[in-house]
Protein backbone atom coordinates (compact mmCIF):
# COMPACT_ATOMS: atom_id res chain seq x y z
CA UNK A 1 0.00 0.00 0.00
CA UNK A 2 3.19 2.34 -0.10
CA UNK A 3 2.80 2.69 -3.38
CA UNK A 4 -0.22 4.38 -3.46
CA UNK A 5 1.33 7.24 -1.38
CA UNK A 6 4.28 7.75 -3.69
CA UNK A 7 3.81 11.28 -5.06
CA UNK A 8 6.88 10.95 -7.78
CA UNK A 9 6.22 7.70 -9.25
CA UNK A 10 2.93 7.27 -10.97
CA UNK A 11 3.53 3.42 -12.05
CA UNK A 12 4.45 2.68 -8.01
CA UNK A 13 0.97 3.38 -7.39
CA UNK A 14 -0.34 2.21 -10.54
CA UNK A 15 0.78 -1.26 -9.69
CA UNK A 16 0.05 -1.47 -6.26
CA UNK A 17 -3.35 -0.39 -7.62
CA UNK A 18 -3.23 -3.82 -9.77
CA UNK A 19 -1.83 -5.97 -7.05
CA UNK A 20 -4.70 -4.72 -4.74
CA UNK A 21 -7.47 -5.38 -7.46
CA UNK A 22 -5.64 -8.95 -7.87
CA UNK A 23 -5.63 -9.70 -3.98
CA UNK A 24 -9.50 -8.40 -3.57
CA UNK A 25 -9.97 -10.79 -6.93
CA UNK A 26 -8.83 -14.06 -5.28
CA UNK A 27 -9.60 -13.22 -1.63
CA UNK A 28 -13.38 -12.16 -2.04
CA UNK A 29 -14.73 -14.29 0.19
CA UNK A 30 -12.34 -12.62 2.92
CA UNK A 31 -13.34 -9.11 2.59
CA UNK A 32 -15.19 -8.08 5.73
CA UNK A 33 -17.45 -4.42 5.55
CA UNK A 34 -15.38 -2.01 6.66
CA UNK A 35 -12.02 -3.88 4.70
CA UNK A 36 -14.87 -3.15 1.38
CA UNK A 37 -15.48 0.25 2.23
CA UNK A 38 -12.09 1.42 3.08
CA UNK A 39 -11.09 0.09 -0.30
CA UNK A 40 -13.70 2.01 -1.87
CA UNK A 41 -13.33 5.42 0.21
CA UNK A 42 -9.19 4.63 -1.59
CA UNK A 43 -10.87 4.53 -4.93
CA UNK A 44 -12.45 7.38 -4.77
CA UNK A 45 -9.74 9.44 -3.57
CA UNK A 46 -7.34 7.74 -6.40
CA UNK A 47 -9.41 8.53 -8.87
CA UNK A 48 -9.04 12.31 -8.85
CA UNK A 49 -5.45 11.77 -9.40
CA UNK A 50 -4.15 13.39 -12.80
CA UNK A 51 -1.84 10.81 -14.00
CA UNK A 52 -3.29 8.74 -16.90
CA UNK A 53 -1.92 5.70 -15.83
CA UNK A 54 -3.22 6.10 -12.60
CA UNK A 55 -6.26 6.51 -13.69
CA UNK A 56 -6.62 3.60 -15.72
CA UNK A 57 -4.98 1.58 -12.79
CA UNK A 58 -8.08 2.77 -11.12
CA UNK A 59 -10.85 2.36 -13.55
CA UNK A 60 -10.13 -1.77 -13.60
CA UNK A 61 -9.92 -1.60 -10.07
CA UNK A 62 -13.18 0.01 -9.85
CA UNK A 63 -14.39 -3.33 -12.38
CA UNK A 64 -13.12 -5.62 -9.70
CA UNK A 65 -14.58 -3.87 -7.03
CA UNK A 66 -18.12 -3.84 -9.16
CA UNK A 67 -18.27 -7.55 -9.37
CA UNK A 68 -17.02 -9.14 -6.13
CA UNK A 69 -18.80 -6.18 -3.76
CA UNK A 70 -21.91 -6.49 -2.76
CA UNK A 71 -24.98 -4.45 -4.16
CA UNK A 72 -25.81 -2.99 -0.91
CA UNK A 73 -22.48 -1.76 0.20
CA UNK A 74 -21.95 -0.30 -3.55
CA UNK A 75 -24.86 1.55 -3.37
CA UNK A 76 -23.37 3.83 -0.34
CA UNK A 77 -20.74 5.05 -2.99
CA UNK A 78 -22.45 4.52 -6.83
CA UNK A 79 -22.98 8.35 -6.23
CA UNK A 80 -19.34 9.67 -5.59
CA UNK A 81 -17.82 7.19 -7.68
CA UNK A 82 -20.04 8.06 -10.72
CA UNK A 83 -19.41 11.73 -10.17
CA UNK A 84 -15.37 11.02 -10.17
CA UNK A 85 -15.84 9.36 -13.22
CA UNK A 86 -17.83 11.97 -14.69
CA UNK A 87 -15.69 14.90 -14.15
CA UNK A 88 -12.73 12.99 -14.73
CA UNK A 89 -14.25 12.46 -18.34
CA UNK A 90 -15.61 15.20 -18.82
CA UNK A 91 -13.22 17.73 -17.38
CA UNK A 92 -9.84 16.80 -18.93
CA UNK A 93 -9.04 16.56 -22.75
CA UNK A 94 -6.21 14.22 -22.28
CA UNK A 95 -8.38 10.94 -21.33
CA UNK A 96 -9.69 9.34 -24.06
CA UNK A 97 -12.10 6.68 -22.82
CA UNK A 98 -13.46 4.40 -25.59
CA UNK A 99 -17.62 3.48 -24.74
CA UNK A 100 -18.43 0.21 -26.19
CA UNK A 101 -21.95 -0.53 -27.06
Amino acid sequence: MAGLISPHSPSMSSATLLAISRLCLEFKENLAGTIVDELVSTLILVLQSKERQIVQSALSFCRVLLIIVNETVLSKYIEQLVNNLIDKFFSKKIFHFRLVH
